[in-house]
């Protein structure tokens, strides 16, 4: 399998090597540590790497740190050379326009993909009439537009952020395409949301579910979301997917999600020792289960209620 992007430390030992070529001497201790926000900001791309390097003897590896974070179309040749190269953009570019339809479709529907995928969820969200998810995968993978990368028996696979940004863009032109593979991409991932690398597409989908308001499947993905945001220590994020989903869901009058949802929110707000709020959740939570006379979920929330009451010096409440 074709490796993927470069690591951080040989990313960093890329840019030096080219860098020294303009510099003139190896990179100082503050060098290295912008060179590597500059291999992350490129997403360790070799050729957005040595292009970014090709800048340093001018601008100082601090300012293409600074610019880069501002635009990756600041990564350009200044020495010329052949067009299809000359900056990160041009090479995406020539590449897409060499693609056949199949491929070029398939790339514009994997940039709905905030972070890695498995092949399972490629085939799950490309659609093709055509032709093969897999045939196309390899394709892309081949001119490397797509990389992979193998964990054992398992395999993702991934888009570099200039190749995403191209081809979301193309997606975008298509209108309905767009939509149908973000649509295919959230079911996805509110079935399946289980694996911590997936984190940052099931907050994508979240994001679209929201804004198409599909109160069902927000509150669905809000709930997948809540033990990847567990595992991540994202709080922030975390208390913000729960908010969305109680509403979507009661929006949508399912209490069930509902229930659930408030019981994810009365767990985090306890580990932070917010029994006020948690104790709240309880509270609406022990309603809705009472009402839909679920024996297990009413006494999992008087057992937590009872926690909760507890711990803000209620004694005998929390016996």
């Amino acid at each position: 399998l074709e490796l993927g992007p470069l690591s951080i430390a040989a990313g960093v030992a890329l840019f030096e090597e080219r860098a020294r070529n303009t510099l003139g001497r190896a990179l100082v201790d503050d060098e290295r540590a912008e060179a590597e926000h500059i291999v992350r900001r490129v997403d360790g791309m070799p050729l957005a790497i040595e292009l970014a390097a090709g800048r340093a003897a001018l601008l100082g590896v601090r300012e293409v740190h600074a610019r880069l974070e501002r635009s990756l179309s600041f990564l350009r040749d200044a020495r010329g050379g052949d067009g299809r190269h000359a900056s990160v953009e041009a090479a995406v570019a020539w590449s897409w326009d060499l693609l056949g339809a199949d491929e070029q479709s398939a790339l514009a529907q994997l940039s709905v993909f905030a972070g890695s995928f498995t092949l399972e969820a490629a085939e799950a969200v490309v659609s093709l009439p055509r032709g093969s998810v897999v045939d196309a995968l390899q394709a892309l993978r081949e001119r490397s537009l797509v990389w992979g990368r193998r964990d054992g028996n398992s395999a993702r696979f991934g888009l570099f952020e200039i190749v995403r940004t191209l081809a979301a863009a193309k997606r975008d032109a298509r209108g309905d395409v767009h939509d149908e593979a973000s649509l295919r991409h959230a079911r996805h991932f509110a079935a399946r949301a289980s694996d911590i690398h997936d984190a940052a597409n099931v907050e994508a989908a979240l994001a679209f579910a929201a804004r198409r308001s599909d109160d069902a499947m927000t509150a669905s993905l809000a709930l997948a979301s809540s033990a990847l945001f567990r595992r991540r220590g994202a709080r922030g994020a975390h208390e913000a997917a729960l908010a969305i989903g109680v509403d979507a869901a009661r929006r949508c009058a399912r209490p069930d999600l509902e229930g659930e949802l408030l019981q994810a929110r009365a767990a985090l707000a306890s580990a932070a020792g917010e029994n006020d709020v948690a104790l709240a959740c309880q509270e609406r939570a022990l309603a809705i289960a009472s009402a839909m006379q679920n024996v297990a979920a009413q006494s999992f929330a008087r057992a937590r209620r009872g926690w909760d009451r507890f711990e803000l010096g209620d004694i005998d409440a929390g016996l």
